[in-house]
């Protein structure tokens, strides 16, 4: 459960710092829109699954020994 809540806060904070009028001023920042989004997304699920698969490889070849 504290795992989630840190990880729902860093959201929050995120998209505060990203579409809040006040923090982009303050960080000279402007908001993304969906292209942009679904780059990042697409991105990091590519990551994601080639960390996965090398895990999964690492693993059989650890048990081939």
């Amino acid at each position: 459960l504290p795992l989630l809540a840190g990880v729902a806060v860093t959201i929050c904070l995120q998209l505060l710092f990203t579409y809040a009028a006040p923090m982009q001023r303050l960080f000279q920042s402007a908001a993304i829109g969906a292209r942009e989004w679904a780059a990042i997304l697409i991105f990091g699920l590519a990551v994601f699954l080639v960390v996965g698969l090398e895990k999964q490889l690492r693993l059989r070849l650890s048990r081939r020994k």
